[in-house]
């Protein structure tokens, strides 16, 4: 993944890609992290790992999520759709403020 600066997430990727990257950053097999896994429930992600994910998330819109939007984010699909619309919104503001 690749950020904004050419680090963590700089372009969309496709959710098997986005799988991949996942299961990488937290040493799990691709095949654990399904659109319908529930990341406390079925991942037995803890808070630490929420962490890590909000800090790996916050590389890619320079900040961290908010936290009114971690209460909608329940699953990887959460998770991936948060990403593809932060990833569009600020393609579609950098081609504006250019």
């Amino acid at each position: 993944m690749v950020s904004n600066d050419g680090g963590v997430l700089a372009a969309v990727i496709s959710f098997d890609d986005f799988v991949e990257e996942l299961a990488s950053f937290f040493g799990r097999e691709p095949s654990e992290l399904t659109a319908e896994a529930r990341l406390v429930e079925d991942l037995a992600l803890d808070s630490f790992d929420l962490l890590e994910l909000d800090a790996l998330l916050g590389d890619v819109s320079g900040g961290p999520v908010p936290p009114r939007l971690w209460a909608t984010i329940n699953t990887v699909g959460d998770v991936h759709h948060w990403y593809v619309t932060y990833r569009s919104q600020d393609a579609a503001t950098k081609v504006t403020s250019s």
